[in-house]
């Protein structure tokens, strides 16, 4: 067990029978090694199910949105106590975006902020246990582990170490922000931020003509078969009813699967996240058809940073993007 590991449930243990949180969320043990899994704990006796390793990739932020949606029963008083929820940064910056909306009130989270260096990615790590041959119940006993600038695991005799660049989560490597900040507490040591140039992956999508760039998103948008998985992980698409679901006064979007319907409902997202998303990546990784909607958010971000110098979830003091102006704004419209 490494130490965050014991601190996360030590504090969790403590939380819970002193009744200052309500329930805690945090990760378990998934179906492998690979795959670590959210879990939603109230009873002290549980808190040896949580953990936290390099396979930690969920963003557990959305868990905090159904909390507050959530409706008592009739002649149920309401449980306002906090929830103790794990929260890496970008976990982090979603809350804080949720704050700046009211749709969190502060006081409903006891945030338990993790500074992270980059979460591996649970495709590359199986990839690479298959190759040698690792047998499926050895990979679920298997400890996966975080050793400087590798990820190491050791099943059946077979010792692994990996540099980080080889099994980092394509999200982690364009990371700015490794430190939670709007944290009630904060278990280990701070993590360097490093020096990278933010949006190298959307470079060649720039490069094309406007003609190309159309062709290029008509094509991936075609292999969308509108499962909604995108906007159910989604910490910031917490609407009641979606847009493109209304039938009422006027539906924007069928929800039919052809090349237009996809095209809008994505284009329409992905402006609603505009100054928003947090680049948590979490559409992109639960994606049955592997759409690279990263490369759409990223562009949207880049555009939101040199207009107006915004970033999505730096503060909860910050007045959301779409909420202020300033005299110095832009004005291309005339």
């Amino acid at each position: 067990m490494s130490e965050i590991e014991d601190k996360i449930r030590e504090i969790a243990k403590k939380l819970l029978e002193e009744g200052k949180v309500k329930y805690f969320i945090g990760y378990a043990k998934g179906s492998d090694a690979f795959c670590a899994k959210p879990i939603i704990i109230d009873d002290p006796k549980d808190v040896d199910k949580l953990i936290w390793s390099p396979c930690c990739v969920n963003n557990l932020a959305v868990y905090l949105v159904d909390e507050i949606k959530k409706k008592p029963r009739r002649g149920e008083e309401p449980d306002l106590r906090p929830v103790g929820i794990i929260a890496k940064a970008c976990d982090e910056r979603g809350i804080t975006v949720l704050l700046q909306e009211n749709i969190l009130p502060r006081e409903r989270a006891y945030i338990i902020g993790i500074p992270c260096s980059g979460m591996a990615e649970p495709q590359k790590l199986e990839k690479l246990a298959g190759e040698k041959g690792i047998s499926h119940k050895a990979i679920y006993d298997m400890h996966i582990r975080e050793e400087e600038n590798e990820f190491s695991f050791e099943a059946e005799g077979v010792k692994e170490a990996l540099p980080r660049d080889e099994v980092l989560a394509d999200k982690c490597k364009e990371c700015f922000q490794h430190n939670p900040k709007e944290c009630d507490i904060v278990i280990g040591e701070s993590v360097e931020n490093p020096q990278i140039e933010k949006y190298v992956t959307i470079k060649e999508l720039e490069d094309m003509s406007l003609e190309d760039r159309e062709k290029f998103w008509e094509k991936i948008f075609e292999r969308c078969i509108r499962c909604n998985a995108c906007k159910e992980v989604c910490p910031l698409c917490y609407c009641e009813e979606c847009t493109v679901e209304k039938a009422k006064p006027m539906r924007w979007c069928s929800k039919s699967v052809d090349k237009s319907n996809n095209a809008f409902y994505h284009l329409m997202r992905a402006m609603h996240l505009v100054g928003r998303c947090i680049d948590c990546g979490e559409c992109e990784r639960v994606c049955p058809m592997g759409i690279p909607l990263r490369k759409l958010y990223k562009k949207l971000e880049k555009e939101a940073e040199e207009l107006y110098g915004y970033e999505a979830g730096s503060s909860s003091e910050d007045v959301p993007l779409f909420a202020a102006f300033t005299n110095d704004d832009p004005d291309e419209f005339e």
